[in-house]
């Protein structure tokens, strides 16, 4: 069992994009990525406050929000860029439930797709993923 419930979460999520769409190029934080000309996925997660629902002092929720950035060449158009961020919500719908070495990684709300955007060459859709894992110390 790991006693790092941030870093099971990332891994639970990490893990669970590479199966959805395996065909695209990932930028996974803090690693070395070149950039292809096509369309690819950035990611990065935000770590917020941890939440304590009930007294007992074992017991906390860290809240994560897993991050994916679809990004694709300007003058493409945004259908596919939509389509793509659609089907990565699909995949870590509400209700997904898992364990990631000992840690129990939930998804407790319906994962926001983001305005597309341009920036620089690059149309970016943000899709925000909130994570929820438990921990019982």
């Amino acid at each position: 069992m790991s006693n790092n419930a941030i870093l099971d979460a990332k891994v639970f999520a990490e893990t669970k994009l590479l199966t959805v769409i395996p065909a695209l190029p990932i930028a996974f934080e803090g690693v070395s990525f070149e950039p292809p000309s096509g369309m690819y996925l950035r990611t990065q997660i935000v770590i917020s406050p941890p939440t304590d629902p009930v007294l007992n002092t074992g017991y906390y929720r860290e809240n994560i929000e897993f991050q994916v950035f679809v990004t694709a060449p300007l003058d493409s158009g945004t259908g596919a860029v939509i389509t793509t961020a659609s089907t990565i919500r699909d995949a870590f719908k509400k209700g997904t439930s898992a364990y990631q070495s000992g840690t129990h990684c939930l998804i407790l709300s319906t994962p926001q797709i983001g305005g597309v955007v341009v920036i620089g060459d690059r149309i970016i859709c943000p899709v925000l993923i909130p994570l929820t894992a438990e921990v019982y110390s």
